[in-house]
């Protein structure tokens, strides 16, 4: 984990300001004899809703999407308990949900 910290802060990739998101799952489908065969993906279109123009686009595997929703729903909880504390709050490590693709 140290090495993800340390490779995020020596990287070039700026922050960007999204106010908003578009989300869309594009599904191909091949038909193969009698059977369908499709695959998805989850794509995230961050949007600066001031200047109307897009600022990321990502697109991820759905095993990628559900470690990110997984991740997220803790990282929220985290975060309301955080705004409803009087405490400062302290840095904390970058967390990350790994995926495994092979098991």
């Amino acid at each position: 984990m140290n090495k993800v910290q340390e490779n995020i802060s020596k990287s070039d990739v700026k922050q960007l300001f999204a106010d908003d998101v578009v989300v869309v799952t594009p599904v191909k489908a091949v038909k193969e004899g009698k059977k369908v065969k499709k695959e998805g993906h989850v794509v995230f279109i961050f949007m600066d809703m001031l200047t109307q123009q897009p600022v990321a686009k990502i697109a991820m595997s759905k095993t990628t999407a559900e470690s990110l929703r997984n991740i997220m729903v803790k990282v929220m909880a985290k975060l309301d308990k955080d705004l409803k504390s009087s405490e400062m709050p302290k840095p904390e490590p970058i967390k990350t949900d790994s995926t495994r693709y092979i098991e």
